[in-house]
């Protein structure tokens, strides 16, 4: 299976107008037990029930679908849905690419002496000193990236509050987990737990605590002060 889907995602590349060796790249960077996603130094791994390609139509329009199991069959659900959920991955994405400008080589995290980072904070075993990549593949990248924090926010958050969050509240949270190690959310809830009631000031004071959080032990570009402000905004239109 993962073979066929790996195939079906390296044609649709092709046919979206990606070059052989940009299909080939984003396969390999992409694989679901590999890849990381953060912007800094709290990188870690992406929840278990989280991995997985993007869609393997090879496009990030139209959205969501399901991370833990999204890969079975190649394509996420049509409806745009992952259990309980529904969010903009569209949107989640250009949030983070109008703010932050993608590193196109990898470049060594602070404090690191081995690990390094590229794309739009892209982390993982496959990222090494002198990797270069295009703006496709870090788009790809990206993609890959977003879906494994949706299935992060879904089972750490969504699942075990109970609360009820608005498409536009997912899509946020979508796009700022994706910068952070699935443990940091799923620390900040048990400390912080929301009843299946919260209101809606109750989940953005909720958010604005995360953000403050996971934020608050790494020195923050403009960049990423921008995006946050976007997110922060978007969650609370």
């Amino acid at each position: 299976m993962r073979h066929a889907i790996k195939f079906c995602l390296v044609a649709a590349l092709l046919a979206i107008g990606a070059t052989q060796a940009d299909a080939s790249m984003i396969g390999r960077f992409l694989k679901g037990d590999e890849s990381r996603s953060g912007n800094g130094p709290m990188n870690g791994k992406p929840p278990k029930d989280g991995r997985g390609p993007p869609p393997a139509n090879g496009t990030v329009n139209g959205t969501e679908g399901r991370p833990e199991n999204h890969t079975e069959g190649g394509k996420p659900p049509k409806d745009g849905k992952i259990p309980n959920v529904t969010f903009s991955i569209d949107d989640a994405s250009s949030m983070i690419k109008t703010a932050i400008t993608p590193l196109l080589t990898a470049t060594l995290l602070p404090n690191e002496t081995k690990r390094y980072v590229i794309g739009y904070g892209h982390v993982g075993k496959e990222v090494k000193a002198n990797l270069t990549i295009n703006q496709t593949v870090a788009e790809a990248m990206l993609t890959g990236d977003l879906y494994r924090a949706a299935g992060c926010v879904d089972k750490e958050l969504i699942k075990k509050s109970k609360a009820v969050f608005t498409a536009a509240q997912t899509t946020a949270l979508v796009s700022f987990t994706q910068s952070i190690p699935c443990e940091v959310l799923s620390k900040y809830y048990k400390a912080n737990k929301l009843a299946s009631t919260a209101s809606a000031s109750d989940i953005l004071a909720f958010f604005t605590g995360l953000i403050a959080s996971a934020d608050a032990a790494r020195s923050e570009s403009s960049e990423v002060t921008a995006l946050r402000a976007a997110q922060v905004a978007y969650f609370s239109a």
